[in-house]
């Protein structure tokens, strides 16, 4: 597969519909920015500028199938809904344990 900004738009799209995602009032698809790595040193990122506008890069090299893509969207939109300033801390794990719950994700490759 050849990820592209669009298909990481539509998983994120996708996701919006389901739970836990539809009751979380994340900003529609067209106030996040989808970038696509062309590194394989990183696998997925999410950053929120000073603005409020939120990024999310998935590498090209590491999302080789739809399914893959929709879980790591999946993980940078548990970041999105985190408040805390951890990383992967608490407050994460537990919106990602719900999150592989619902929706059947491995939660040790989440």
């Amino acid at each position: 597969m050849h990820l592209t900004p669009a298909i990481m738009e539509g998983a994120y799209n996708l996701l919006l519909t389901t739970p836990p995602f539809k009751g979380w009032k994340l900003p529609p698809s067209d106030e996040v920015v989808f970038i696509v790595l062309r590194t394989d040193r990183h696998s997925a990122a999410h950053s929120k500028d000073a603005k409020g506008r939120h990024t999310i890069r998935l590498s090209h090299r590491k999302h080789a199938t739809l399914a893959s893509v929709i879980a790591t969207v999946a993980h940078e939109m548990a970041h999105m809904r985190d408040t805390s300033k951890a990383h992967h801390g608490a407050q994460w794990h537990r919106l990602a344990d719900r999150i592989c719950k619902i929706h059947g994700f491995d939660r040790g490759q989440f």
